[in-house]
């Protein structure tokens, strides 16, 4: 037999106002960084940005392969943004990447938060 939920009333306004708190200072984060980013701090990204692309490249020599954890890691950036940083390289002609390795995790997507994740009941507590 099926067992049915019952949700209520108090508990979806809860989850409700939570995800507007969170689009809500989404949105604030956004804003403030649009309205910071100025053509100086532009310049300093793109040289912070340039710094990276040869950090990644530093020591691969003209052929290489890349443990993204790791280099992620001794660079002090998540692995996704290496990925990123790997791709904006290749647009610019600097590599060509030719291979890609992957796991499959099926854990999934890592950027969103746990408590807006189905059928987490978690942050209750917040």
């Amino acid at each position: 037999m099926e067992q049915s939920q019952t949700v209520s009333i108090d508990e979806i306004a809860k989850d409700c106002g939570h995800i507007c708190a969170m689009m809500v200072e989404s949105v604030t984060t956004t804003a403030q960084l649009a309205g910071s980013a100025t053509p100086q701090l532009q310049d300093l990204f793109d040289q912070w940005v340039s710094l990276l692309g040869r950090e990644i490249l530093r020591n691969e020599g003209a052929n290489g392969e890349i443990d993204i954890a790791e280099r992620a890691g001794k660079i002090g950036i998540s692995s996704s943004s290496l990925l990123h940083l790997l791709l904006s390289l290749e647009r610019k002609g600097e590599i060509e990447i030719s291979r890609v390795s992957f796991t499959a995790t099926g854990s999934g997507n890592r950027e969103v938060c746990p408590c807006m994740k189905e059928g987490d009941s978690d942050h209750d507590g917040d």
